[in-house]
């Protein structure tokens, strides 16, 4: 089938993601922020991020992931997503798993799955010249990416990482988009919202817990002094 051929051919391809190896390490450097900000709520904000990053760049990513964290928290009906993402959002508090081609495996990636090979935009465009992938590209890209890790002897989740990252750079970006960095810089932020919400004394932020006086709107999209500016839209590529 024509729409599955790969457009680049492996030459190219395993010279890009050499020079962007440093990003093997992708998940695992922006797994570290999470756990360190987020505390016993790494794991549930690492499902809400996968969940919310359908059509999204990274800073809106994780724009909409705190939005959505607000709301989870307060028992609110998750709003200002797409309903797709909604959905997901709403399997996430029933405590199932989040569906999607993309989003699925972003998760189990986030999880610590090295088996895991997110398909998104960018491997997308890389690959097949699309920004939407059938689910036949989707099964097409991450055999090749399984294929390509097992030839340099990476693991498909590093594979698919510096792919990621040799994407954007062959696209024309000079910055790599960034989880970790886009996190670390947002971090006092996320810390003052989290003290808001827990108080000085810390624990688990878990779905239907009540907002204190400081954090009433958060979940809604209202952006208070605590949160700075970390609520405010981003355009999705």
């Amino acid at each position: 089938y024509a729409d599955t051929a790969i457009v680049i051919d492996d030459k190219e391809l395993l010279r890009g993601v050499e020079e962007m190896s440093s990003w093997r390490d992708w998940y695992d450097r922006h797994n570290e922020i999470i756990d360190k900000v987020f505390g016993e709520d790494a794991d549930l904000f690492k499902k809400i991020l996968a969940a919310t990053s359908q059509h999204a760049s990274v800073k809106g990513n994780i724009t909409f992931a705190l939005r959505a964290y607000g709301q989870m928290v307060n028992g609110l009906p998750f709003e200002g997503v797409m309903r797709d993402v909604a959905e997901n959002l709403k399997r996430i508090r029933e405590g199932e798993d989040v569906k999607g081609l993309k989003v699925s495996e972003f998760a189990k990636a986030l999880a610590g799955d090295r088996e895991a090979v997110t398909v998104d935009l960018w491997v997308a465009r890389l690959l097949f010249n699309t920004d939407q992938p059938t689910p036949a590209q989707n099964a097409v890209a991450k055999a090749h990416i399984k294929y390509l890790a097992e030839k340099k002897g990476w693991t498909p989740r590093e594979m698919q990482a510096a792919v990621w990252a040799f994407a954007q750079v062959r696209a024309g970006r000079e910055v790599v988009q960034d989880y970790g960095a886009a996190l670390t810089e947002q971090r006092d932020a996320i810390v003052a919202i989290r003290a808001a919400f827990l108080g000085a004394k810390g624990g688990s932020l878990l779905p239907g817990a009540r907002a204190s006086r400081r954090t009433e709107g958060v979940g809604d999209g209202a952006v208070g002094e605590a949160s700075g500016d970390i609520f405010a839209r981003r355009g999705a590529i």
